[in-house]
C-alpha cells in the first residue's frame, strides 16, 4: 500500500510522536499508541476511525493495566515510518523523536502534525492569577530536544509569543531525566492557537 503524506496522515504521525512507539523486531511490526482509561476514551474513538480512513484497517483498542493500549500490526505501516520518515524506533525513542523532514519543511503538514502532538502530549488547563482567575495554558512537554526546538521554531515563524523551560528532575530509573516544556500563556496566545489549528474552545 502506498501512503499518500496528507494533513490526515500528518496528524496521526504526531500522535504517535507524542503519545505512540513503532515496533520493529524480528518478523513483528507494529505501531502501539497509549492514553488514560477515562480522559482519552473519545479520542482513541477518533484515532480508530482516522487509522481505519487512513490505513484501511480495522483496530480496536483495549484497557490494558492502567491505559488504553492501540496497536496497529502493519509491515507496509511500520517500514514507512522507518525507511520513508526516518522514525525512530524501539527503546530511547522519547529523547531523539522528531518531527520527519518531509513534514516540517511542508507549513500545512507541520501544522496538522502539531495539533496530533499536542493533543497527546499537550494539556490545556486554567490557573489563577492577579488580574484574571481563569488564565489560559497551553503546554507541551517532550524529552526531546531536537521536538522542542522544532515546535518552537513552528510556533516562532506563525507568530505565536511563548515559553520554553527546561526541567531537570531526579528520576527513579533515570536519574539524568529532562524535559523540555512548551507553554503558550494567556487567552490572546491560547485563543489564536486554537483558531490556527481550527479548533473550538470555550475559554470563558
Amino acid at each position: 500500500m502506498q501512503y499518500i503524506l496528507n494533513k490526515s496522515l500528518a496528524e496521526l504521525i504526531g500522535i504517535i510522536i507524542g503519545d505512540g512507539c513503532v515496533c520493529k523486531y524480528k518478523n513483528q511490526y507494529l505501531v502501539e499508541i497509549v492514553g488514560h482509561p477515562l480522559d482519552d476514551l473519545k479520542y482513541f474513538v477518533y484515532i480508530q476511525n482516522k487509522i481505519s480512513e487512513l490505513l484501511n484497517k480495522k483496530v480496536n483498542y483495549k484497557q490494558r493495566g492502567r491505559g488504553l493500549r492501540l496497536r496497529i500490526y502493519s509491515k507496509n505501516f511500520v517500514s514507512f515510518l522507518i525507511n520513508r520518515l526516518g522514525f525512530p524506533y524501539g527503546k530511547g525513542k522519547s529523547l531523539i523523536v522528531q518531527i520527519p523532514r518531509k513534514i516540517i519543511s511542508n507549513k500545512d503538514l507541520a501544522i496538522s502534525c502539531l495539533r496530533g502532538i499536542v493533543d497527546t502530549d499537550g494539556s490545556f488547563f486554567f490557573c489563577k492569577k492577579s488580574h484574571t482567575p481563569k488564565y489560559p495554558i497551553i503546554e507541551v512537554g517532550t524529552c526531546s530536544e531536537n521536538l522542542a526546538f522544532q515546535i518552537s521554531s513552528l510556533l516562532e515563524k506563525n507568530g505565536f509569543k511563548f515559553g520554553l523551560r527546561k526541567e531537570k528532575r531526579n528520576a527513579k530509573y533515570s536519574p539524568n531525566y529532562v524535559r523540555w516544556v512548551i507553554s503558550l500563556n494567556g487567552k490572546k496566545q491560547v485563543g489564536y492557537f486554537f483558531k490556527w489549528q481550527k479548533t473550538d474552545l470555550e475559554m470563558d
